[in-house]
C-alpha cells in the first residue's frame, strides 16, 4: 500500500472513530434528563455522564479535520515543487 492510500485510510478512519463519538456524546446528553430524576443516585448518575461527555466532545474536538489534515499533510510525500525556490529563466 503506497502512503497515499495509507494516509486516505487514515483519515476515513479518523473521521468515522470521531463520528460515532460525536453520536456517543449525544447519548450522554441524557444527563440533563437524569438531573431531574427522582431517585437518589441520579445526580451522581448525572456526573458520571457529564464528564464522559466532556471527555468525548475533547477527543472528537482533537481529532476534527482542521487539526488533523496539517499533520496528515506533514507525513505525505511531497510530490510538489517549492515556488519560492523556483528560478524562472527568460
Amino acid at each position: 500500500m503506497d502512503t497515499l492510500t495509507a494516509l486516505n485510510r487514515l483519515e476515513k478512519t479518523i473521521e468515522a472513530q470521531r463520528q460515532l463519538q460525536l453520536q456517543a456524546h449525544g447519548v450522554l446528553t441524557l444527563y440533563e434528563v437524569l438531573l431531574h430524576a427522582e431517585c437518589e443516585e441520579a445526580v451522581s448518575y448525572a456526573q458520571a455522564t457529564y464528564v464522559a461527555r466532556r471527555l468525548i466532545d475533547k477527543s472528537a474536538e482533537e481529532l476534527d479535520s482542521v487539526r488533523i489534515t496539517p499533520l496528515l499533510d506533514a507525513l505525505a510525500p511531497s510530490n510538489k515543487v517549492d515556488e519560492s525556490r523556483v528560478l524562472y529563466v527568460t
